[in-house]
């Protein structure tokens, strides 16, 4: 794994990650104008990854992507669901999204943590 994480650090992986983000806005924004109500990004993948690298990899990205969508369509709500992100949840609460989705890995009590935000 860690030889992994080393590797996709290099500019090209950058310039991958740059146009992953871009197809996922232009998914997820014609997704909105074709009529759905609630948009919601998953990363199955988030709780693999060691903590630097999964605010690299999964929360910069989604951050990007959930303001790009509420810049454009401030009333569409978007969910977000970084599986197995552990302890960087409440990272991932603060990123913009309306809703987070949780994972079991999580006691029941985390989701009254924020009151303001709606889980699932």
């Amino acid at each position: 794994m860690e030889h992994h994480v080393a590797h996709t650090q290099g500019p090209a992986d950058l310039g991958n990650a740059a146009l992953v983000v871009t197809a996922h806005q232009v998914f997820l924004l014609l997704q909105i104008q074709s009529g759905a109500e609630v948009v919601q990004l998953f990363d199955s993948w988030a709780g693999a990854l060691p903590p630097e690298a999964l605010r690299r990899w999964s929360l910069e990205p989604l951050t990007r992507i959930t303001r790009a969508l509420k810049e454009r369509h401030a009333e569409t709500p978007v969910m977000l669901f970084p599986r197995g992100a552990g302890l960087l949840y409440p990272e991932f609460a603060a990123c913009g999204a309306d809703a987070l989705s949780l994972d079991s890995s999580l006691p029941p009590a985390w989701a009254h943590l924020d009151p303001s935000r709606a889980t699932r």
